[in-house]
């Protein structure tokens, strides 16, 4: 009585497994960095920098969010230094194929020490097609437009 039929079990497994697949390859294809398009600013003190966002999903359901801004360049030059940087920490989980989950743990200001936070749980609508990703922000109410960075040999 207490055992269930086989075929009726490999069809119980094979519908869970189903359900739990489609989550996974779509968090796998996340996997990796990307960065949006390098914009120009203008500060209050009339400079102009430009800026750029990058995200790096991790294997093991963890991100990295970076906003840098480039130094403003000196004497017509390059710019110069390194960027300023502000970054968060944090994990994802795929919801479904129009939603992720973010939670920032940790966030880090320029050179400074890695701070602990009480991340708050938000649930984003996303796209993604090949190597564009582009994902939309409740909080700030923003769509950042990702490209993958393809790896140098």
């Amino acid at each position: 009585m207490n055992s269930v039929h086989p075929v009726i079990k490999t069809f119980l497994l094979s519908a869970v497994l189903i359900m739990f697949i489609p989550d996974r390859l779509l968090a796998q294809s996340l996997i990796g960095l990307w960065r949006t398009d390098i914009v120009q600013l203008n500060d209050p003190l009339g400079q102009t920098n430009k800026a750029y966002d990058t995200v790096e999903f991790l294997e093991d359901g963890s991100f990295i969010m970076k906003s840098l801004m480039l130094k403003p360049a000196v004497n017509g030059g390059d710019e110069g230094g390194d960027p300023i940087s502000v970054a968060a920490y944090g994990n994802f989980k795929i919801v479904d194929d129009n939603h992720i989950t973010l939670q920032v743990t940790k966030m880090k200001f320029g050179k400074g020490q890695l701070t602990p936070i009480v991340g708050v749980l938000t649930t984003n609508s996303y796209s993604f097609s090949g190597d564009k990703f582009e994902l939309h922000t409740k909080i700030d109410n923003t769509t950042s437009i990702f490209h993958r960075v393809k790896k140098e040999h």
